[in-house]
């Protein structure tokens, strides 16, 4: 996360190109919302299970990074639609063409609803900035924005680890059983879909995916010296339990 803030720095400042960033996460990690209460957390059950947390600069709500599939793009606004739904319908375009390339149809989902309080997770519920397969949410996303770029996170599902979920979140005095079986209604996994993609063929999809929506050439590259200046002096930020209990 807070590499992903010192890039997204370095772009608005002007310093660094668009970027886009492909990563999972070892050990496991439950992160959760810019403005989400860490009191949906079970943080015994995050240390029982091996489980790290920490608290993304982006909106929306708890994601367990497991075996999941996470991007990181940073734009300039310049180029971009000023509102922000048709900003994120824009970046789909990328996305949706990826996942098409490995023969799954996805599609900005078509009745977006507001998460309610007994939402703790970010696949409980399908908002405007997501996609779905046959209805159900497969990749969720959130931004953030300065004055001149936006960061915008987000995770294509491969597994839906229900039993795991569960464990890490407090749903309160939801039943459980409705609230499991909500969350299964809710979301996919590109395993339940029957499908064998690996990590590898994900990233290489993505990339051709955004190249071509973008009339793009991606390269890669490593971090400029001022994105990592910028990352080691806000890694401590990150990494506090001021930041990850923080109540905005």
């Amino acid at each position: 996360m807070a590499l992903d803030q010192a890039v997204f720095e370095a772009v608005e400042a002007g310093e660094s190109p668009p970027t886009i960033r492909f990563y999972g996460f070892c050990p496991p990690c439950l992160s959760i919302g810019r403005f989400q209460s860490v009191s949906h957390v079970d943080r015994a059950a995050c240390k029982k299970l091996g489980v790290d947390l920490v608290r993304r600069p982006t909106g929306g709500r708890a994601l367990l990074h497991r075996d999941d599939f996470t991007y990181m793009l940073v734009l300039p606004l310049g180029g971009l639609p000023t509102s922000v739904e048709e900003s994120y319908a824009r970046i789909s375009l990328g996305i949706i063409e990826a996942l098409r390339e490995l023969e799954i149809v996805a599609e900005l989902v078509p009745r977006p609803r507001v998460p309610g309080q007994g939402d703790r997770s970010c696949f409980a519920v399908p908002a405007s900035a997501d996609l779905v397969v046959g209805g159900k949410k497969i990749c969720g996303s959130a931004q953030t924005r300065g004055k001149r770029a936006l960061l915008q996170h987000g995770t294509i599902l491969r597994r839906r680890d229900t039993d795991i979920v569960f464990e890490l979140l407090c749903y309160g005095d939801e039943p459980e059983k409705e609230a499991r079986k909500a969350y299964e209604d809710s979301c996919i996994g590109l395993e339940d879909l029957g499908s064998a993609i690996t990590w590898e063929e994900l990233e290489r999809a993505m990339v051709g995916g955004f190249s071509r929506s973008f009339h793009a050439d991606l390269r890669c590259m490593g971090l400029a010296s001022a994105e990592k200046e910028r990352y080691e002096h806000i890694l401590e930020v990150y990494s506090s339990k001021e930041w990850i209990e923080a109540v905005p």
